[in-house]
């Protein structure tokens, strides 16, 4: 699977499901059903790859701006795949200038909306109904730090200055 196919994929997902993250995850596994189990496995090695490209620093910050002062391992590890699932252009543009998920909306789940897990559920438990067997491990590299210029909170309203004036304590 190409990374545009892959794309294709996301921004068909999001396009059909609107801003609802249930509803979202219900229209994944749908566009997921119809690929073959091998597709389906290298889908699931470019969500690796855009999540491993995702693990910096900056956007760290951004979501510990999101999520009020406190984003922990376990949040950002969320917090990527709804990243991802936003489509390509927000996701680039995240990468680009975390800042820019200001022009984010949220729903009424306010910044919890920015935490999608199951989006990697969804694959995982596609692949179980489609073979009977667990998805193979993928083979990218995790990285065991985020890429970028580790950041103090002090430094928060001035990395993030537009997510910090939307979701900052300041």
């Amino acid at each position: 699977m190409t990374i545009a196919e892959f794309w294709n994929i996301v921004d068909r997902v999001k396009r059909a499901s609107g801003p609802s993250l249930e509803k979202r995850a219900s229209v994944l596994g749908e566009e997921l059903a119809k690929l073959a189990p091998a597709e389906l496995v290298a889908f699931d090695q470019v969500l690796g790859q855009l999540s491993v490209r995702a693990y910096n620093w900056h956007l760290w910050a951004a979501a510990t701006v999101i999520w009020g002062g406190f984003c922990s391992d376990d949040v950002f590890l969320g917090f990527r795949p709804w990243l991802i699932s936003l489509g390509r252009e927000q996701y680039e543009s995240a990468l680009a200038d975390p800042d820019s998920l200001a022009e984010v909306e949220f729903g009424n789940g306010g910044e919890e909306e920015a935490f999608f897990e199951a989006f990697y559920d969804v694959v995982n438990r596609t692949y179980e109904a489609m073979t009977g067997n667990k998805m193979p491990i993928g083979n990218e590299d995790f990285p065991s730090e985020p890429t970028g210029k580790p950041w103090e909170y002090k430094e928060l309203p001035s990395l993030c200055p537009r997510l910090w004036a939307k979701w900052g304590d300041g």
